[in-house]
């Protein structure tokens, strides 16, 4: 009895998958986003922001973040690198540190 069970669950759980599939496939082709509106803050270091950050993220995104002293939003592009693969050289890392900083740091008292 208990393998007939175990047979059934499989059955529901492939079939459950299957139709999942099949339902995402077709919604995934009518899906479309709204066209980005929003703009990085202009500044030194701009072009390069918007090549290595805006393949992953809106400029909303990063408007949206809390502003972090240049040694928070360096540990920010060490982990987009590092951990998320950002492609960003290690030698231009430090450019979008600055500029990100500069734009969406925190602001001197």
């Amino acid at each position: 009895m208990k393998s007939s069970w175990t047979s059934w669950k499989w059955t529901i759980a492939v079939g459950g998958i299957a139709a999942s599939s099949a339902l995402w496939s077709r919604a995934e082709s009518k899906w479309t986003l709204p066209p980005e509106t929003a703009q990085l803050k202009a500044g030194p270091g701009v072009e390069l922001a918007s090549a290595s950050c805006l393949l992953c993220h809106s400029a909303d995104y990063l408007s949206m973040q809390p502003p972090l002293d240049r040694t928070g939003w360096q540990g920010v592009v060490t982990k987009m690198r590092e951990k998320y693969g950002a492609p960003l050289p290690a030698n231009q890392a430090g450019a979008i540190i600055d500029y990100l900083a500069a734009q969406y740091g925190k602001k001197a008292p």
